[in-house]
Order: structure tokens, then C-alpha cells, then sequence
């Protein structure tokens, strides 16, 4: 971002945890670990309440890239 000036407007985009399906499902990240026990056991369990992430759907994430590439693309 310190770089921008009038002929260069970056965009930054900081994803927090990507959730959703993938042929290659990582299940050590905690989205998808939680997905998978809720459709197994039919239990959702939270371990601790105090803890926050940013989660994000994958879907969300690939809306952003395409915002982005159509804003730039206007310039």
C-alpha cells in the first residue's frame, strides 16, 4: 500500500480462514474439522467460546478476486 500513487492503486486482500469443499479437503483447519463432525455425528461442539476467528467461505473469497480484477480493469 505504500507504493500507490496516482498510476498505481493496489488492492490488498487478507482472507481469514477459507472454509468449503475441496477435492483435497484439509481437515486440520478448523472450519472444515467442525463441518466434518457436525455431518457425522449430527453434533456441532465448540470448545471454547472465547476464541475468534475470521472464517470465510471459499466462494466469498473467489467474489472478492473477481471484484477486484473487474475494478482494476476500469482503470
Amino acid at each position: 500500500m505504500l507504493l500507490a500513487d496516482d498510476d498505481f492503486k493496489p488492492i490488498c486482500l487478507r482472507k481469514g480462514t477459507v472454509g468449503g469443499w475441496s477435492p483435497r479437503m484439509r481437515f486440520d483447519l478448523v472450519v472444515n474439522t467442525m463441518t466434518k463432525y457436525a455431518l457425522t455425528t449430527g453434533e456441532l461442539t465448540v470448545n471454547n467460546p472465547n476464541l475468534w476467528r475470521p472464517l470465510i467461505d471459499i466462494r466469498d473469497v473467489i467474489q472478492s478476486y473477481i471484484k477486484s480484477i473487474e475494478t482494476r480493469a476500469q482503470y
